[in-house]
């Protein structure tokens, strides 16, 4: 049930952040920089990512199936997915007005979701 307030609590934050940096209006607006365009979509894919990984979860929880080999492994892979892509999207930003936009509203989520990753990924195999 933890892992569930974490998640749930990541995710909103997520959202918020796409919203407020407007990040699917600027994956598909055609006059951005390509620049823009990829940064919006390796957050896009992260928080996407993120939100299979925590509606997995929450099936889990209501069915309590036990994870096997194959769906653990698989579950780490899309989580360790949506963390790198939205560090990757932060990285690519060295604007500063940009750069600090995201650093206020969005940025340390997706640090943040990395470290959860790991921590997720230690207690669910302790």
């Amino acid at each position: 049930m933890q892992n569930l307030v974490l998640g749930g609590t990541a995710l909103t934050l997520m959202i918020v952040a796409l919203a407020v940096n407007r990040w699917p209006a600027h994956l598909f607006h055609r006059n951005n920089d390509s620049k823009t365009q990829t940064v919006a979509a390796f957050m896009v894919i992260s928080t996407i990512c993120y939100a299979f990984v925590y509606l997995y979860d929450i099936l889990k929880t209501l069915t309590n199936v036990v994870l096997d080999g194959r769906l653990f492994f698989f579950r780490l892979v899309v989580l360790i997915i949506s963390a790198v892509c939205g560090i990757i999207g932060l990285a690519i930003i060295n604007d500063p007005y940009i750069g600090v936009n995201i650093a206020i509203s969005g940025g340390s989520v997706y640090i943040a979701l990395a470290i959860c990753v790991l921590l997720g990924t230690r207690l669910t195999i302790s």
